[in-house]
């Protein structure tokens, strides 16, 4: 009975690993094909822009996604990754999901996060308050590491996302960043309006561009950073000047 029991358990066990292994099959299937897609049409509208293709930074973002779909996105090169939560970001890490590779936190991260934040990222999207820069800094530097940040504008002026509406408040909160240590200010990042109108998806890419280049030349420095353009419009931000897409759903499929 204890031999029949050992051995329906090693074949369990092996169909186990044999459907673990099938499952990252898959998904290296989906993101190697998807990955393929999204660059055809990155090459497309650089073209039209007539802007280089190594203008532009893919990152996957990661959200809800297991650990095999990062693996996948890891096995074909891509080595800058995005989460919204820090506590879901902190999971993956302690499972060594983003060793070797860039990890940047792109959501809105509540002061008592902040701490952690600093820990697991080497970037932070979402800043759009001097309290929580003047924390970032003060954690930076007990961490001993410098953390790139960028500043978040509301392009598209709606009342449910983050972000700083005006440029003269862009304006001051960039002059605070520039005065802390430990911090360093690499560019700006939107969300444009959740919309299929290219006008007006369009529009809030533009003004993101234009604030980059008028803080760029108010302060005397380069921001070489435009985080701008997701899954459902960032052939549209290329057009627009992006540099960094943040790509989650074209990626690996619709999350949970």
């Amino acid at each position: 009975m204890f031999r029949l029991r050992a051995a329906n358990e090693g074949r369990s066990k092996t169909a186990f690993g044999i459907l673990i292994k099938l499952l990252e099959m898959d998904w290296l299937t989906l993101v190697r094909a998807n990955y393929g897609l999204v660059r055809q049409t990155v090459e497309l509208y650089c073209a039209r822009a007539s802007r280089p293709i190594s203008e532009i930074t893919v990152m996957a973002v990661t959200k809800n996604q297991p650990q095999e779909a990062i693996l996948a996105a890891k096995e074909i090169g891509l080595t800058y990754f995005g989460e919204n939560r820090v506590q879901e970001a902190r999971d993956k890490v302690a499972q060594n999901a983003f060793k070797d590779v860039r990890l940047d936190l792109i959501g809105n991260i509540q002061s008592n996060k902040i701490k952690v934040a600093v820990e697991i990222a080497q970037g932070i999207q979402s800043l759009d308050r001097a309290e929580t820069a003047r924390e970032l800094s003060r954690r930076a530097q007990q961490a001993g590491k410098t953390l790139e940040v960028l500043l978040e504008m509301n392009t598209s002026e709606e009342e449910q996302k983050f972000g700083v509406r005006h440029f003269g408040d862009l304006e001051r909160l960039a002059e605070n960043v520039l005065s802390l240590p430990n911090l360093k200010l690499k560019g700006l990042m939107t969300m444009a309006a959740f919309t299929q109108d290219e006008k007006r998806v369009r529009a809030s890419f533009a003004k993101l561009y234009q604030a980059r280049e008028s803080l760029s030349r108010t302060l005397g420095i380069e921001l070489p950073v435009l985080s701008m353009g997701m899954s459902s419009d960032y052939h549209w931000a290329i057009l627009e000047g992006s540099t960094l897409l943040r790509l989650g759903t074209a990626l690996f499929g619709s999350r949970s």
